[in-house]
């Protein structure tokens, strides 16, 4: 993941999404950065 252009494309500071991101870890114990946890979670917001 391009944390940089993803946080630029959101409007959001780079500390910010990284910040996000790690509550999203913590809250499910999945990391969101990693591919196929990212998936599992996208499946599971549908």
């Amino acid at each position: 993941m391009q944390v940089s252009e993803t946080a630029r494309s959101l409007f959001l500071h780079r500390n910010t999404l990284l910040y996000r991101l790690e509550k999203v870890r913590e809250q499910t114990s999945l990391d969101p950065r990693a591919f196929p946890e990212a998936v599992l979670l996208w499946i599971m917001l549908r």
